[in-house]
């Protein structure tokens, strides 16, 4: 809207990502919705539903339930592997 100095109308918006009109406007919808998926939710994707939180906030935990993960996953791997040395058993 800074180049047009409102805001851009859906017709416009349509124009600039080559889409229809009806697209946009269908995704205008859904992201006035209460609860809006980004992405897959079987593959990382998140809900941002009306519970308070920011979207900021919602990335954020996604990203720190995904560092733990990783940082569970290696420590259990270090265990097996300090495990091994520890007992004489290698694989």
């Amino acid at each position: 809207g800074q180049e047009l100095g409102r805001r851009a109308t859906r017709e416009e918006v349509a124009a600039a990502l080559g889409v229809s009109p009806e697209d946009v406007g269908m995704v205008d919808s859904a992201l006035r919705e209460r609860d809006v998926v980004v992405g897959d939710l079987d593959h990382g994707g998140i809900e941002l539903a009306d519970a308070g939180y920011s979207p900021e906030q919602l990335v954020a935990d996604a990203e720190t339930r995904e560092r733990s993960s990783c940082a569970i996953g290696r420590a259990f791997r270090y265990a097996a592997v300090s495990s091994s040395y520890n007992t004489g058993w290698r694989s």
